[in-house]
């Protein structure tokens, strides 16, 4: 193995060989490689924008789909630390893995925002919550909600981006390490 990672990969792949499928969800919808280098670039913009550096959380609570993918090889291109939470999370468990994890930005699909307002009273910070799948972000929200088409809409794909070098760049934190033992 050469040492790089799936970012440079998929960044190699994309001028090599940018009409050939990298990835077909069961719907059908499918992304060249072409298509998620480019998108994932413009999450990188996004997240460089809403004040993500290298090493900050990003938590996501989402089913796996085209945008999980882009949203999370744009994460490794700023070096962003992706905290995924179990999509069942809710009440406490929620609030100990936000709590835990202190993101700078929460992604989530439109069917778990609740879940998030549901606990944004006990956070001492409210991060930015972007909704995959709806056309508006709610108007009462005690977050700074946006739907991902806006907050991917203010940035072009970043093209300053040195590559992640592996052993060193950071990565997914696994349940254990980012939440540790609730308590009670």
């Amino acid at each position: 193995m050469d040492g790089r990672l799936l970012p440079q990969l998929v960044a190699q792949h994309a001028q090599e060989c940018p009409e050939r499928v990298y990835i077909q969800h069961v719907d059908g919808d499918a992304l060249t490689f072409g298509q998620l280098h480019h998108a994932a670039l413009r999450w990188a913009a996004a997240y460089r924008s809403a004040g993500v550096d290298p090493g900050d959380r990003v938590l996501t609570m989402m089913s796996l789909s085209l945008d999980f993918y882009c949203s999370a090889l744009g994460l490794a291109w700023v070096l962003g630390i992706e905290v995924p939470v179990n999509i069942e999370y809710r009440g406490l468990l929620l609030l100990h893995a936000l709590r835990s994890a202190q993101p700078q930005v929460i992604i989530t699909q439109a069917e778990f925002v609740d879940r998030f307002e549901e606990v944004a009273n006990k956070l001492k910070s409210r991060p930015v919550l972007v909704i995959v799948g709806s056309q508006v972000a709610p108007e009462e929200s005690r977050y700074t909600a946006v739907t991902v088409e806006r907050f991917l809409a203010d940035g072009d794909p970043l093209t300053d981006l040195g590559a992640p070098i592996h052993g060193t760049s950071p990565r997914s934190c696994t349940p254990l390490e980012r939440l540790g033992r609730p308590r009670a």
